[in-house]
C-alpha cells in the first residue's frame, strides 16, 4: 500500500529540487529513512505533490537494511518479513531516474539492486553495477562492521550467481581481501578474522588455506603473549576449522592443543576463583576434543588429570569466596507456641506422636511449582544471569541458563529446580517452627522406647518384611537427636520400599547389561519411571525427588551413598525433616489401616 498516488509523474525538475546529498552511507547502514521526514513534512507546506511522492519513494529505499547470509532477499525492512511487491513500477522508474542525481555511491548499488531483485524484465548491467559500486569502498577498519563488510559480501553473493559472466570481478574482489590480510589494524583486532570469514564464500585451494592458517596462527601467539586469550582463541577457531577442512590432522591437533592451553593460561592469570574453575573445565573440555588415539602422543590423560586437581583446588576455593547473605528473621514465637501447644497435653504416645505428625500436611508439588512461577515471571535475577550449583567440596553439580521468557510463558521443565529451592526452604521454616519445638515437648512428657517403634513398624503396612527393626532404629535415632544415624538408615530403607512397590506393580527395577547380568537400578532411576507417576502420590514423588535424589536438594540418597554427608549437613534441617517425613510416613500408613478395617 502506498500513501502516495501511485499514477502521480514526476518532472525532471523535481528531481534538481530533491536534497539527495541528505542520503549517506551512514544513513544506509542503520535503515534511518525516517530522517528524511523533516524534507517531506517541508514538500507538503509548498504544496509540492511531486516532491512529497519522490521523498517517500526514497524513504522506503532507505529504510532498508543489508542482512548478512540471505541471496535471495538480501535486504529487510523492520516489521515486513519480506520486501517483494514494496516497490510499484513506478516506484521503479523513479528509482533508476534518482540514481542519474545521486551521489551516495552505496545508494546507487541499493537502487540497481532492487531493479536486479524485484523488477521485471531484469537487466544483467544493473547486477553488474552492483557489485562494481559495493567493492569501489576500501577495505579499512572504519565502517567495516556496520556497513563495508555487508556491501563486499552482497557483491560475493551476486557475483557467485552470476557464474561465469562474473568471473574477472570475483577475481578482483578475492584478490583484494587476500591483500587486505596483510596490514595491520590497530584499532580493530579481529578485522583480519573478519575478512578471512568473507574469503570462505569464495573457492580456497590448500595452499591458500595454509597461508591463511599460518598469519592466524601467529596472530594467536601475539595476542596469547598480551594476556589476551580470548581474541587469540577466535583466531585459533578459525585455524582449526581450516585445517579440518584440508584434512591435516596432525596441524588439526596441534591447533586444538594450543586452544585449550589457552584455557589453562588463562585460568592461572585470573584471581577470581570461581572465573579460575569456570576457564580449567574449558580447558578439560577442549583437551577432551582429542581423539584417544592420539592422546598418549601429547600426553593428554595427563594433561587433563592435572587440570582436574587444579579445578577441585578453585572449586573449593570457590566456595570460599562466597558470602552469606542474610535476612532479618520475621517473628515466628507465636507458630512455636501454636506447634507446641498441638502436640502437649496428649494422654498416649500414639495420639502425641499422631498430632506431630499432623504438624505440617507436607509440600505441595502443585504450590511449589505454582510459587516458582510466579517468581520467575516478577523476578529480574534469573531473566538476566545462569546459576552455578556448587557442592560443598566446590564440585560443580549443577548448572542453569537465565530463563527466557516468551510469548507462550515459561519453558515447561524451567520451574522444577525453583520448585525444589521453595520445597526445601519451606521445609526448614517447618523444622525449625514447627518440628524440632513440639518433638522437645513430647520428649518431656512421653518415653519413647526402641521396643515400642519397633512394634509400630512391625506392623506398619507399608514397611517390607525383614526391615521393621532398621526403620525402627532409624526413627529411634531421630527422638534421641542422632539425625546423623537415622538419615544413614532410613534413605537406604526409602529406596527399598519404592523399589518393592515398583515389584509389586510389575515395574522393572533391574537393568540387563550385555553380559545378562542383572543390575539393580538407583533410586533416581526408579524415581523417573513413567510408572513411578502412576502408583506413587504426586506430592511424596515430589518430596523423594526433592530430598533425596535431586542434584538441586539435599539430594541425601546420592550424597550419603558416596560418602559426601559432612558432620554439618547430615543434621541439617532437611535430614531432620526427612526423618520427621518417615515416622508420618509410618504413622499415617498405620492410621489408614485403622480406618480400612473399620470400613470392612
Amino acid at each position: 500500500m502506498c500513501d502516495y498516488d501511485d499514477t502521480l509523474q514526476i518532472e525532471q525538475a523535481i528531481f534538481h529540487k530533491c536534497r539527495f546529498d541528505e542520503i549517506d552511507e551512514d544513513l544506509l547502514k542503520y535503515g534511518s529513512g525516517y530522517r528524511l521526514a523533516s524534507l517531506i513534512a517541508r514538500a507538503e507546506e509548498d504544496g509540492n505533490e511531486q516532491l512529497v511522492k519522490l521523498y517517500k519513494v526514497l524513504r522506503k529505499a532507505c529504510e532498508l537494511r543489508l542482512k548478512s547470509g540471505n541471496r535471495l532477499e538480501p535486504y529487510e525492512c523492520y516489521g515486513k518479513e519480506s520486501i517483494s511487491g514494496l516497490f510499484t513500477n513506478n516506484d521503479f522508474q523513479i528509482l533508476d531516474e534518482t540514481r542519474k542525481h545521486a551521489s551516495c555511491k552505496a545508494f546507487i548499488a541499493r537502487l540497481s539492486d532492487l531493479r536486479w531483485l524485484y523488477h521485471r524484465p531484469k537487466s544483467i548491467s544493473d547486477a553488474h553495477t552492483v557489485i562494481e559500486l559495493y567493492t569501489s569502498y576500501d577495505i579499512c577498519q572504519d565502517n567495516w562492521l556496520d556497513s563495508i563488510k555487508y556491501y563486499y559480501e552482497r557483491a560475493i553473493r551476486l557475483g557467485l550467481q552470476l557464474g561465469k559472466g562474473c568471473a574477472e570481478k570475483l577475481d578482483n574482489i578475492k584478490t583484494s581481501l587476500v591483500s587486505a590480510l596483510e596490514p595491520d589494524y590497530p584499532e580493530s583486532k579481529f578485522m583480519k578474522l573478519w575478512i578471512a570469514e568473507l574469503l570462505e564464500l569464495f573457492s580456497q585451494d590448500e595452499d591458500e588455506i595454509r597461508e591463511i592458517a599460518e598469519i592466524f596462527t601467529s596472530i594467536a601467539q601475539e595476542l596469547s603473549e598480551q594476556d589476551d586469550y580470548y581474541s587469540a582463541r577466535l583466531y585459533l577457531e578459525h585455524v582449526s576449522t581450516k585445517y579440518r577442512k584440508i584434512e591435516d590432522n596432525v596441524n588439526w591437533l596441534e591447533t586444538r592443543i594450543r586452544i585449550a592451553s589457552t584455557w589453562e593460561r588463562e585460568a592461572s592469570i585470573r584471581d577470581q576463583a570461581l572465573v579460575k574453575m569456570t576457564f580449567f573445565e574449558n580447558a578439560i573440555q577442549s583437551y577432551r576434543m582429542i581423539p584417544n588415539a592420539d592422546r598418549s602422543t601429547y600426553g593428554i590423560d595427563e594433561i587433563i588429570s592435572d587440570l582436574r586437581l587444579k579445578l577441585r583446588d578453585a572449586g573449593k576455593a570457590a566456595v570460599d569466596e562466597m558470602t552469606t547473605i542474610s535476612v532479618k528473621s520475621p517473628d515466628v514465637s507465636d507458630i512455636i507456641e501454636a506447634s507446641i501447644k498441638h502436640v502437649s497435653g496428649k494422654e498416649t504416645l500414639d495420639l502425641a506422636l499422631l498430632y506431630f505428625c499432623g504438624l505440617y500436611s507436607g509440600i505441595s508439588k502443585s504450590q511449589s511449582i505454582e510459587s516458582a512461577i510466579e517468581n520467575l515471571k516478577v523476578g529480574v535475577v534469573s531473566h538476566l544471569f545462569g546459576m552455578v550449583q556448587l557442592s560443598g567440596d566446590g564440585r560443580k553439580i549443577g548448572k542453569e541458563a537465565p530463563v527466557m521468557l516468551s510469548e507462550q510463558g515459561i519453558p515447561e521443565d524451567t520451574p522444577k529446580a525453583q520448585a525444589i529451592d521453595n520445597a526445601i526452604m519451606e521445609a526448614d521454616f517447618v523444622v525449625k517452627t514447627q518440628i524440632l519445638p513440639s518433638l522437645a515437648a513430647i520428649l518431656e512428657e512421653h518415653d519413647i522406647t526402641l521396643h515400642g517403634l519397633e512394634t509400630v513398624c512391625s506392623v506398619c503396612p507399608i514397611i517390607p518384611e525383614q526391615r521393621a527393626k532398621l526403620f525402627a532404629k532409624g526413627l529411634y535415632f531421630g527422638f534421641e537427636y542422632d539425625f546423623a544415624s537415622a538419615i544413614h538408615l532410613l534413605v537406604p530403607q526409602w529406596e527399598h520400599i519404592v523399589r518393592t512397590i515398583l515389584k509389586e506393580s510389575d515395574v522393572h527395577t533391574t537393568m540387563l547389561d550385555a553380559d545378562g547380568i542383572d543390575m539393580e537400578c538407583g533410586l533416581s532411576t526408579l524415581l523417573e519411571k513413567k510408572e513411578a507417576e502412576e502408583i506413587f502420590d504426586d506430592n511424596l514423588l515430589f518430596e523423594m525427588t526433592a530430598f533425596l535424589t535431586h542434584k538441586r536438594g539435599p539430594n541425601l540418597r546420592n550424597e550419603l551413598a558416596h560418602g559426601l554427608l559432612d558432620d554439618d549437613r547430615v543434621c541439617s534441617y532437611s535430614a531432620i525433616y526427612w526423618w520427621w517425613r518417615s515416622l508420618k510416613l509410618v504413622v499415617h500408613s498405620l492410621v489408614h489401616r485403622v480406618d480400612d478395617t473399620e470400613d470392612s
